[in-house]
């Protein structure tokens, strides 16, 4: 089986894997919106998480192929490499199942101190799942390994699967396919959303050279533990240093656009009022029903007596700016909170650091077969940053820049 992809072309399933595609559990990805509220601004980021899974899985799939075709590093038996690859391709297309209604956007209120991927163990437990795996649990069984854990770990990620089912510690395979997904520098998640986010919006920031990204890692031999780990030839520094430019670019542009994090803040309260009371979130089956078409027909339709609420829910049905969102220094937020006009009508949002940085842990295997941090070997330097997003309606953004310009006089 074959599907077309927007941003990748012709993606080959298994018949496993198709079937995957039509369950309830994974469809409704195709009703969640990839960037949240940003088609209010970019009119093109109409795509979802369902695209973006397949993608993932197709990079995931690339990489694995590249880093498993020399198993020098790895203690792993040839009959077992196919299976590993389709638990990566699996996991893969679950690593996104917990996703709310518009993703991120009202995450942090409704699942705090959790986050989506708690819902996506969840999911992955549920009997129907499970039985849904049993060819491959079966395969499993076969080699001696647990392919339902395996899938679960590689596709959470250390970090948070060991948060929601105990503290468990990943051998070097399962921490090297989870790192294929969910690493932080060259995951195939990562690398996946940044070109797919740029193709539907417009952006084309968001590219960079990925196959010679992909050609360029290595599994090499930690020097601390001899345990396998994956690093950059010296060859593939530019596509690495082009993938930081797109990520730095692209949040600049897009997922910290003044606009969106606007409209995101409008909307994560009502997503949140209209989920706590209108939905159970008491089981898998309630959870996979709730969809951002759900939610925002009843957002549009519903009746709001909280005066906040009505005000964001006329905002959002009559596409009306109500806030203006500003990025600013620390002299320019310290003039507004000392503002007695402006303090009390504010809303800071968040200190955004550079998000471009770099893990330790990335490194480069150099002309003499030394491996040395990334950040020693680039050329390219990013200057690292962190900026103060505030909030406040738009009536008052010539008060607020008055303040801000009387505290540089």
């Amino acid at each position: 089986k074959t599907v077309y992809d927007s941003v990748h072309g012709f993606i080959r399933l298994s018949d496993l894997e198709y079937k995957w595609l039509k369950t309830a559990w994974f469809s409704r990805l195709q009703q969640i919106h990839q960037t949240g509220p940003a088609y209010r601004v970019f009119p093109g980021a109409r795509h979802t998480r369902y695209e973006h899974s397949l993608g993932v899985m197709h990079l995931a799939s690339k990489l694995f192929d590249h880093l498993f075709s020399n198993q020098l590093h790895l203690k792993i038996e040839k009959k077992e490499v196919p299976f590993y690859k389709e638990i990566l391709r699996m996991a893969a297309l679950s690593h996104d199942l917990g996703h709310l209604p518009f993703s991120h956007t009202a995450e942090e209120f409704i699942f705090s101190p959790d986050c989506h991927e708690a819902w996506t163990l969840k999911i992955l437990n549920d009997p129907f799942v499970i039985e849904f795996l049993k060819p491959l649990i079966e395969e499993g069984n076969s080699l001696g390994l647990d392919a339902h854990a395996l899938i679960k770990k590689v596709a959470c990620g250390q970090e948070k699967f060991s948060r929601y089912e105990n503290k468990v510690s990943f051998n070097p395979i399962e921490r090297i396919l989870s790192e294929i997904i969910t690493g932080d520098f060259f995951g195939a998640d990562r690398m996946d959303y940044l070109m797919r986010d740029a193709y539907f919006t417009g952006l084309n920031y968001g590219f960079f050279d990925h196959e010679h990204l992909i050609m360029s890692l290595l599994i090499e031999k930690d020097q601390h533990n001899d345990e396998p780990i994956i690093c950059i030839d010296f060859r593939g520094i530019q596509a690495c240093e082009s993938l930081l430019t797109a990520r730095y670019f692209m949040y600049q542009r897009l997922y910290l656009n003044p606009k969106v994090l606007a409209y995101t803040f409008m909307l994560k309260y009502l997503v949140k009022h209209t989920i706590d009371n209108t939905f159970a979130l008491d089981s898998v089956q309630n959870y996979i029903k709730i969809s951002d078409i759900e939610v925002l027909s009843m957002i549009k339709n519903g009746e709001f007596k909280d005066p906040f609420l009505s005000q964001l829910q006329n905002g959002l049905k009559e596409d009306k700016e109500l806030y203006e969102v500003l990025p600013l220094t620390n002299e320019e937020l310290l003039a507004l909170e000392n503002s007695i006009d402006l303090k009390d009508s504010i809303f800071f949002l968040s200190k955004i650091k550079n998000p471009t940085f770099l893990t330790p842990s990335v490194l480069v295997k150099n002309t003499f077969n030394q491996l040395k941090l990334f950040k020693d070997c680039a050329k390219m330097k990013i200057p690292a940053f962190s900026e103060n997003f505030v909030l406040f309606e738009r009536e008052r953004l010539s008060k607020v820049l008055e303040a801000i310009q009387g505290a540089k006089v």
